[in-house]
């Protein structure tokens, strides 16, 4: 008789396995009160990113079809206006991710080191 020795690794399973086996864990106090900071935390960064993001996009998207509406119905100067209307909506449009981004950055900049270092404490305690 052969003695085998087989091995199987799955990062995927393994991962799976990791995130069930965190929500049956049970935890004390410290541990889930750093969880709940790190989570508000990661929502204060990226939450206002977000909003003024899809605010920024909505409101170009008005623009946009303000001029559309302007150069469908009208001619003469309003057509013109409807035009200017129309180029401002879909630059606004193509740069609300970009808005979002630098907003997320300003946010990570500015909480960034201290969700690290609750992550960085926790992370002893969690794993």
């Amino acid at each position: 008789m052969e003695n085998k020795f087989s091995y199987n690794y799955s990062a995927d399973r393994n991962e799976e396995l990791r995130k069930i086996r965190e929500k049956y864990a049970v935890k004390t106090d410290d541990e889930q009160s750093a969880v709940q900071r790190i989570r508000a935390m990661d929502r204060k960064i990226e939450l206002p990113g977000k909003i003024i993001g899809i605010v920024f996009g909505l409101t170009s998207t008005l623009i946009f079809g303000s001029g559309l509406a302007l150069c469908i119905q009208t001619n003469g100067l309003p057509f013109v206006m409807g035009i200017f209307l129309g180029i401002l909506g879909l630059v606004g449009m193509g740069s609300a991710p970009a808005v979002a981004k630098k907003i997320f950055e300003q946010q990570k900049a500015k909480h960034g080191a201290e969700i690290i270092r609750l992550i960085d404490e926790s992370m002893g305690k969690l794993y």
